[in-house]
């Protein structure tokens, strides 16, 4: 779903020739092909119950959530299922292979990928692994080197071209990554770049409230919820603010962001 430098698509279809779902399914035969001498294992770390197919034929892979009860069971170690899993796995690639891919929407949306820094920012939070980080600024600085054309928040990507001017969710959800981005790395830049977001500051906000025949971005609600983005962005990137930062004041930038 990523690109080479970082944005994401919009999705990949569930089906190719072959029918609804086919590139991800397996029948039994190419579930005994992938399992060697395993079958017994192999289905039941990946909860395939043979009396239960889809189309008479074919069955999803859905790894087991009991991975001690797992071991127990077949007396054998995590590094050992580790590299059954290789194994297995490396046969159900090869079975995909031959198959066709399904059709990737290659459309990358503003919006949608500033989530995905602010889903991947959380993920830093709670686990402490910076390829979360990492990731997060990749994304985010895609989506500033290829989304804004000229000083304009561009809605989508594709062909390498930014199209469409930005509505307010794009605005919204930019803000947050820009602010999610400054909590996690102390970096003002962020902060700025969150300000430079303001929709009042561009045409955007005044054509979609204009725009009240329609219904969808003109939402009361949605530009409620922008305006307490930058509050927060403007309260934190105050003079004071940045005093007690530079001054090096025990404050912490997340304590002051809202949930």
């Amino acid at each position: 779903m990523e690109n080479t430098e970082g944005g994401y698509f919009s999705a990949i279809d569930a089906d190719n020739e072959q029918g609804e779902g086919r590139y991800y399914m397996f029948n039994i035969d190419e579930i005994k092909k992938a399992a060697g001498q395993d079958l017994s294992i192999i289905l039941d770390y990946y909860r395939i119950e043979l009396d239960k197919s889809i189309e008479d034929s074919f069955y999803h892979l859905r790894k087991t959530n009991d991975f001690n009860t797992f071991l127990k069971k077949y007396s054998i170690t995590n590094d050992q299922l580790v590299e059954k899993q290789k194994i297995w796995e490396s046969q159900f690639e090869e079975l995909k292979e031959k198959r066709e891919f399904p059709l990737t929407d290659k459309k990358i949306i503003t919006s949608w990928n500033a989530q995905m820094v602010s889903g991947l920012l959380n993920s830093f939070e709670a686990f402490g692994d910076k390829q979360f980080l990492n990731q997060a600024q990749r994304t985010y600085s895609f989506l500033r080197e290829n989304l804004i054309s000229g000083a304009e928040l561009m809605h989508t990507f594709q062909a390498n071209k930014a199209k469409m001017e930005a509505n307010l969710e794009d605005y919204a959800f930019m803000i947050r990554a820009a602010l999610g981005l400054y909590q996690n790395t102390g970096n003002v830049d962020y902060l700025e770049q969150a300000e430079n977001f303001d929709p009042e500051k561009h045409e955007a906000l005044s054509l979609i409230e204009a725009n009240s025949s329609t219904g969808i971005f003109s939402s009361k609600r949605n530009i409620i919820a922008i305006r307490l983005f930058f509050a927060k962005c403007s309260f934190l990137s105050s003079k004071k603010f940045q005093y007690k930062l530079l001054k090096g004041h025990a404050v912490s930038p997340k304590r002051c962001f809202l949930s």
